[in-house]
């Protein structure tokens, strides 16, 4: 997003939290392994991995995605149908 007007535009860039499986699972009403699964499918981005082996995830963009495949999957959609729809792997 761009602010301002003439030389004075501030450009704004909004910044990524980043958080664990647990984090999310438990913000997304979902199980971990219900996270690892979506990361191992594709649907997840895993943003970066710290060296002690902890997967990091973008935390509004991964929650958006776990909410859009909730709602598919009570239309009783695979994860393959999920995945043409959101678009992962």
């Amino acid at each position: 997003m761009t602010f301002g007007t003439g030389k004075e535009k501030i450009l704004r860039k909004k910044i990524m939290k980043k958080v664990k499986v647990g984090q999310l699972a438990l913000k997304a009403g979902v199980l971990p392994s219900t996270i690892r699964y979506y990361a191992k499918e594709g649907l997840l981005e895993v943003v970066e991995k710290t060296p002690g082996g902890y997967q990091l995830f973008d935390e509004d963009k991964s929650l958006k995605i776990i909410s859009e495949v909730k709602r598919y999957q009570s239309k009783r959609l695979s994860i393959t149908e999920i995945k043409e729809r959101i678009g992962g792997k």
